[in-house]
């Protein structure tokens, strides 16, 4: 089970933050949310978030259901965080 922060659109077109653990077993695609970064330039994300944050679209399969969900991390940062891997960086 992994942590992430989810980007959710509330009733007034704003969106709000929550903690979210996924199972890394049930994630079937990431993809770069652009909406979501829309949003944030548009000033409809909640106050205090980076304007450099990226959004993952995270979806998921659990035999019965498909679900689609937003996490405030780029996508590459999900990948790893999904695989249990660390990329460690050569100088």
């Amino acid at each position: 089970m992994v942590k992430f922060v989810e980007v959710f659109e509330s009733n007034n077109n704003n969106y709000n933050m929550r903690e979210v653990v996924i199972n890394p077993s049930h994630v079937i695609a990431l993809r770069e949310d652009d909406i979501a970064k829309r949003a944030l330039n548009e000033s409809r994300m909640p106050k205090g978030i980076s304007p450099e944050t990226s959004f993952t679209k995270v979806y998921l399969n659990s035999g019965n259901f498909n679900l689609m969900m937003t996490v405030a991390s780029p996508i590459s940062i999900v990948e790893q965080k999904l695989a249990g891997t660390k990329k460690i960086l050569k100088g």
